[in-house]
């Protein structure tokens, strides 16, 4: 409805910091929530560091009107596990289960970086401050930093609580991988020739960054398994991540190679494909060609193991051969060309509509359940390839433009 509105009848959001200074302004508030996300988190992180810093003063304060030696600290751990410290700022209010007061976190339990270990103290749920007379409500958060060869991560406290749920579960994962991970050789040694030799033809530019790939890949996977019904988001202290990296360890190893035998028969789809662009090699194909090329390019390179949901990575050598399928095809007659260039204008159409869904969504705050709805929407998608240009390769879902096109409906409808 508003959408339909000339632009100069739309009302006009701007945003002010308390100083009065314009930090953004436009028509679409979702956006403006976006590209201010940064500063929100970082105004968040500030009155934290007030909220403790005014925490400290008061706790000197009453230590000397009683005669006790001025300590001057945050609270202790088990202080803060033990929850003796109420603030004074927060009397007489009811904080959510799992929350604590800014003031009974220290900085430096909220605030990390290249963590190898989980932090020592326990994460809340979430935090509160006042700042400006208002109630801040904030959530920390475990965040993926380093790489994968060298796990690591962060502690940070987010505005948003969907991507404080999100950036977690990727943190959870980062530690437990470095906790358990399995040596290069170790994992090798279980290949076969047949394997090795297949192996060599990933995007991956060695053995050791393959297998660190699939590590992750194997973590993630199962510690999204073994998390329970409340999801790595309750894993806040040393113990139960100890508890969930032990489970994931007696696991870790089989998962792996099993990922691995998946991306093996990837690969032997991946060495067909080459095969039949080999012959595709005319003029008469060359948009054929670039098709197959962009489309397999986007689901095999450096990095697609762990990128790839372990679900979804089963498909893998499916989606694959359904491309040389469709070349095997183009080859047989022009008149196969011809209704291969039918089906890529019904694709894109898809294609269009996907990418302008993801725009909006870019401007908007970020969302587990849509992130979650347009990942599947773009698996989706690779079903739908199968069935027009590989319907004997058979699909795991029903399919077709219609439907495709009523799913982005319906995410357009919920964003």
């Amino acid at each position: 409805m508003e959408d339909s509105l000339p632009g100069h009848l739309r009302m006009t959001f701007i945003v002010h910091d308390h100083d009065g200074r314009e930090l953004g302004s436009g028509k679409d508030l979702g956006y403006l929530k976006r590209t201010l996300a940064g500063a929100t988190d970082r105004a968040l992180r500030t009155a934290v560091r007030q909220a403790l810093s005014e925490a400290q003063q008061r706790s000197a304060r009453a230590a000397q009107a009683q005669g006790e030696p001025q300590a001057g600290e945050v609270p202790t751990e088990a202080e803060t596990a033990s929850g003796d410290h109420s603030p004074a700022s927060n009397a007489g209010s009811t904080a959510p289960a799992g929350a604590a007061s800014a003031m009974e976190s220290g900085e430096g339990e909220l605030f990390a970086d290249n963590l190898e270990a989980f932090p020592s103290a326990p994460l809340p749920q979430s935090v509160e401050s006042r700042a400006q007379g208002l109630l801040i409500r904030a959530f920390p958060a475990l965040v993926p930093q380093g790489d994968r060869d060298n796990p690591l991560a962060g502690v940070r406290v987010m505005a948003n609580a969907s991507q404080a749920r999100s950036e977690h579960r990727l943190g959870i994962a980062n530690l437990v991988l470095r906790t358990i991970r399995l040596s290069t050789k170790r994992v090798s040694t279980r290949w076969t020739g047949r394997e090795a030799l297949m192996l060599t033809s990933t995007p991956y530019p060695s053995t050791e960054a393959l297998i660190a790939d699939a590590q992750l890949a194997s973590v993630r996977a199962l510690s999204d398994t073994l998390a329970g019904d409340r999801g790595l988001w309750a894993i806040r202290d040393a113990s139960a991540f100890e508890d969930l990296s032990t489970r994931i360890r007696d696991r870790h190893e089989d998962q792996v190679y099993s990922i691995i035998e998946v991306v093996v028969r990837a690969m032997e789809s991946w060495a067909q494909l080459q095969d039949h662009l080999a012959e595709a090699s005319g003029p008469a194909y060359a948009s054929l060609r670039d098709d197959v090329q962009a489309i397999a390019s986007s689901l095999v390179f450096d990095g697609f193991i762990a990128a790839t949901p372990l679900e979804r990575l089963l498909n893998l050598p499916r989606y694959i051969q359904a491309q040389s399928v469709r070349l095997r095809k183009a080859l047989r007659s022009p008149a196969d060309v011809s209704r291969d260039e039918k089906s890529r204008m019904a694709l894109s159409q898809i294609d269009e509509e996907v990418e302008e869904l993801r725009e909006l969504m870019d401007t908007r705050p970020f969302d587990g359940r849509h992130e979650a709805a347009f990942e599947e929407l773009l698996w989706m998608r690779e079903e739908l390839r199968v069935s027009l240009f590989a319907q004997e390769l058979g699909t795991a879902r029903k399919i077709s433009p219609q439907r495709m096109l009523a799913a982005i409906d319906r995410l357009h409808e919920a964003i």
